[in-house]
């Protein structure tokens, strides 16, 4: 019966992050940097908004849109914030950033159609666009400081391109797409049909003042849709809360296949979404940002070349010098130092590692210290050769 199943499912890994995670977890006492999961626990805001929705008996179906106190909620926040106009007919509430992704690109992709997605990038997307019968084309950035060239735009760009996903700050190196990057985009898709789906799940994780979303150019209202997520800024990755954003006759498309994919979020969860909302992330995102600038001073003490994060809390370092893949590399620093990294090449970035900063400030600094030993033990046999 196995060849019975979707055809799209044989170009579908295991996830690479998945499989590493479980032989990581086999290795004892093993200092884990691989999940973008923060140390701290949801504010007690936020849970206690939760036991009051259940005290109050909000247990029962919620619309396939979304709770709509916490769609108004969320529209006041996106022009407080973001200064996006968004009313609560164009806020679709999901369940976390992949089932707005999911349901999205499932509304985008037709078989056949190309999505145009910058390397490195989150494999997710590429799983989502192969099972929903699209092209993922990667665009590289690596050898433009992480920016938007022109020259590598025009290149992939083809007749079945639909669309192009933008996440920003990125994940897994941490940058933000700087205005020249959006305007060279926006130039490029405003006099085509080209949607821009922009996953700004790390927008309130920032560490400058020079971040904007490709949300701001609302002159392409009708070609931009965003994901929005409550894990990443509220430390509520379990909750599985996000929302989606789109021009109201867009949304009311996608909903056509949301309505059937996933009857309505938890309605608990909505209602203590309103609390989040309310919740200032500053004290968590300058712990995020100390530990980012702690990693990076450490790594470019060890040699190893890396760019500053401007947001998200990961870091990119290059391992080239080593002259091996990223899963190898990976793979033997798990065994012989116990400290456990993201190989660049699931993310198509060959070459580099992901190191998440986001647990405790501990575990960081511990695991940056196996990975110096490991480091030195590298060089050191190179020198021996």
């Amino acid at each position: 019966m196995l060849n019975k199943l979707k055809k799209q499912l044989h170009q579908i890994p295991v996830s690479g992050i998945r499989a590493f995670n479980e032989e990581a977890a086999a290795v004892p006492d093993c200092i884990s940097l691989t999940l973008g999961e923060p140390a701290f626990d949801t504010p007690k805001d936020i849970k206690k908004a939760l036991k009051q929705a259940l005290d109050h008996n909000h247990t029962h179906y919620a619309t396939a849109m979304g709770d709509l106190d916490l769609r108004r909620k969320i529209a006041v926040y996106e022009w407080k914030n973001h200064h996006l106009l968004y009313d609560a007919d164009e806020i679709m509430v999901c369940a976390g950033a992949a089932d707005a992704l999911s349901t999205a690109l499932a509304a985008l992709i037709d078989p056949g159609d190309e999505i145009i997605v910058p390397t490195p990038a989150y494999p997710q997307y590429e799983a989502i666009i192969k099972l929903e019968g699209g092209r993922f084309i990667p665009l590289n950035t690596q050898d433009h400081e992480f920016q938007i060239s022109r020259e590598e735009l025009e290149r992939v760009f083809s007749d079945k391109t639909k669309a192009i996903l933008l996440n920003s700050p990125n994940n897994p190196s941490g940058c933000i797409y700087d205005q020249a990057s959006l305007t060279l985009i926006h130039d490029f898709v405003k006099d085509k049909q080209i949607f821009v789906l922009c996953d700004d799940v790390y927008d309130r994780l920032v560490y400058d003042d020079s971040y904007n979303s490709f949300m701001q150019f609302q002159d392409l209202r009708s070609q931009l849709l965003a994901v929005k997520s409550f894990s990443k800024p509220y430390a509520m990755t379990g909750w599985r809360l996000g929302y989606l954003l789109a021009d109201k006759k867009i949304l009311a498309e996608i909903m056509k296949i949301h309505q059937y994919r996933f009857s309505c979020v938890n309605t608990f969860v909505q209602k203590a979404g309103i609390k989040a909302l309310e919740i200032d992330p500053t004290e968590m995102l300058t712990v995020y940002k100390k530990h980012c600038d702690l990693a990076v001073g450490r790594l470019r003490e060890m040699g190893l070349p890396i760019n500053q994060p401007a947001g998200a809390f990961y870091v990119f370092p290059n391992i080239e010098e080593f002259g091996m893949d990223s899963v190898s590399f990976c793979k033997r620093m798990l065994h012989e130092a116990r400290v456990a990294c993201v190989p660049g090449s699931y993310f198509h970035a060959e070459g580099y590692i992901r190191i998440s900063t986001c647990g405790s400030t501990r575990q960081l600094i511990e695991g940056l210290n196996r990975i110096e030993a490991f480091i030195y033990e590298l060089r050191k046999s190179d020198r021996q050769l």
